[in-house]
């Protein structure tokens, strides 16, 4: 059986080893809790930048949304102007082709009286 002090000295080396254990322990704990800081740290940027990123989108969906409205009126008023200037060639269009009939009776006539009128001799 082992004497007081070699009782004394092994426990004296068992409290060293499980000093620097618990000193390892505490490192390795005082680590990972600065690891955790800065990943909160790097969560709440990245959620600070997708929220700018979201704000930016939303400006941007309703840019476009106003600029579609504009071509939209502009296609609209372009096709009224196109509509109008159809109707108006379907206006001159009808004209020509009374003109056109006209133009045939008169050739019709002239070319009747030029059959009635004697040859030169």
């Amino acid at each position: 059986m082992a004497t007081q002090e070699e009782r004394l000295s092994a426990l004296e080396r068992n409290a060293t080893v499980w000093s620097a254990t618990i000193s390892e322990i505490t490192h390795n704990e005082t680590m990972l809790l600065g690891m955790a800081v800065k990943q909160e740290e790097i969560i709440r940027e990245v959620h600070t930048r997708l929220a700018d990123f979201s704000d930016r989108l939303a400006a941007f969906e309703q840019e476009m949304y106003s600029s579609l409205r504009v071509q939209e009126k502009r296609f609209d008023t372009q096709e009224k102007r196109l509509d109008e200037q159809s109707a108006l060639l379907n206006q001159h269009t009808a004209v020509l082709d009374q003109h056109t009939a006209l133009l045939n009776q008169h050739t019709a006539l002239l070319t009747e009286i030029l059959a009635r009128l004697p040859e030169k001799s």
